[in-house]
């Protein structure tokens, strides 16, 4: 696993409630914002409203929270990027950790776990719903108007119809460890003939903040200890989408949604999604294919240079998606996700968000997007790609089996890329020179 989940919330897809997307999903009166963003040209505004709402987004590699039942010991590493232009009224959880233990939401008010912050801005370890409670505050506290990257890494043991044990291991800020004003951090084990626990990535305000409060998140991400790469913190990031910005090849038979035979990177590029039922009569909102059996679509993406990534910059995941459907479940058509060139990704089969299906079906007929008939799948994960960063990549969506017949969707196709900034030569040479003054002057 590694890398389970990020999102820059490039998509603007965070009110649809669809699971397993890009972007996530949302409580409360969340939307997308342009404005005020950390990277891309995208985050997610978090307002509570005049009702005082709940109001946060949630990235999970499966639905909102996921569960974790297998015996053995894993560690779950969450990032969240936040600007807070208000401070909520008192203690309120702003990122997920624990979402509950055997089964149990609230067992002795110790969950659900977050890291929380107060009134004067002091971070803190909060549980419970209602009433928040503190189990640990730490030193530092977060003031209005900067963006700030908290992490937490918390570990799960699962000891086969016994127990569960779960203990929050470090909370840092932009990188350091926070440290510990009074309290302690969680550890504490369940037993239990079916022991589990359900983690959660959930950002923004979990509980209620106050009337009209606000913040801001984006770059949210998830490890865990699995796996060669991307196996312990997160660390700085930001994230960017590449998307379709021309057609690079179109195979035998593939049309937009309206019968055209070129454009077609015009109907996968749309930011949301703005898929509809199987159509030839209005163009724009999803590419199709209804005679072939083997036949790829390949777009070409938006270059890293003009997402925002520089030269001197360190790219360290990239993860491709598209989201697809079928009007027909027999006869469907399978499919595979990859990118050809810049840097080559091979196409593996869907699977990764539809359970045991590989085809373009979802289990029912596309309507509008959101609604009923579209998935999201993803192709392989890849880390420390070597790319460059002017040229674009190819992006390659396939039909690989099936009914020729039968029709086969796809309404959008990107890859979210995160990135470290690095630091430009030009920045580096002048502290160089004002070395080599200062050795002069010392001999």
């Amino acid at each position: 696993m590694a890398r389970l989940a990020m999102s820059g919330f490039e998509m603007n897809d965070i009110l649809t409630g669809n699971f397993g997307q890009p972007d996530g999903v949302t409580g409360g009166v969340a939307a997308s914002e342009t404005t005020i963003v950390r990277s891309g040209l995208r985050s997610v505004k978090c307002d509570s409203g005049a009702g005082n709402a709940v109001t946060n987004v949630q990235v999970a590699p499966a639905g909102i929270n996921t569960a974790i039942t297998s015996a053995g010991t894993i560690t779950i590493y969450n990032r969240w990027c936040f600007y807070f232009r208000d401070l909520p009224s008192s203690l309120v959880g702003i990122g997920g950790i624990v979402t509950s233990i055997n089964g149990q939401v609230d067992p002795v008010n110790e969950a659900p776990i977050r890291l929380g912050i107060d009134s004067a801005g002091v971070l803190k370890i909060a549980s419970g719903a209602v009433p928040v409670s503190t189990l640990c505050t730490f030193n530092e506290s977060l003031v209005t108007g900067v963006w700030y990257r908290l992490e937490v890494s918390v570990t799960f043991t699962i000891i086969a119809a016994t127990s569960v044990n779960v203990t929050i291991n470090e909370a840092r800020l932009n990188g350091v460890a926070l440290t510990i004003a009074s309290g302690s951090l969680y550890n504490r084990t369940w037993t239990s003939a079916t022991p589990q626990a359900v983690y959660s990535v959930a950002a923004g305000w979990n509980n209620p903040p106050g009337a009209n409060k606000v913040c801001y998140v984006d770059d949210v991400a998830t490890n865990d200890s699995s796996g060669a790469q991307q196996n312990s913190w997160c660390g700085e990031g930001k994230i960017v989408l590449l998307k379709p910005t021309a057609d690079n090849a179109i195979g035998t038979g593939w049309t937009d949604s309206g019968g055209a035979t070129t454009g077609l990177w015009q109907s996968v590029d749309n930011t949301p999604p703005t898929g509809i039922a199987d159509t030839t009569s209005s163009a724009g909102h999803q590419i199709r294919n209804a005679s072939s059996s083997s036949s790829n679509y390949d777009a070409t993406l938006t270059t890293y240079a003009a997402a925002g990534i520089g030269a001197s910059d360190t790219i360290t995941v990239i993860k491709p998606f598209v989201s697809v459907g079928a009007p027909v479940a027999t006869g469907a058509k399978t499919g595979s996700l990859g990118i050809t060139t810049n840097p080559t990704i091979t196409n593996i089969a869907f699977a990764s968000n539809s359970g045991s299906l590989n085809t373009f079906w979802q289990g029912n007929a596309p309507a509008t997007y959101p609604g009923l008939g579209w998935k999201w799948e993803f192709g392989t994960t890849t880390y420390n790609p070597t790319v460059t960063v002017g040229t674009a990549p190819v992006m390659r969506v396939s039909i690989t089996g099936g009914t020729a017949a039968r029709i086969a969707m796809a309404e959008s196709m990107g890859a979210y890329v995160e990135y470290v900034p690095g630091v430009p030569k030009s920045l580096v040479a002048p502290a160089r020179r004002q070395q080599i003054r200062q050795l002069t002057r010392w001999y």
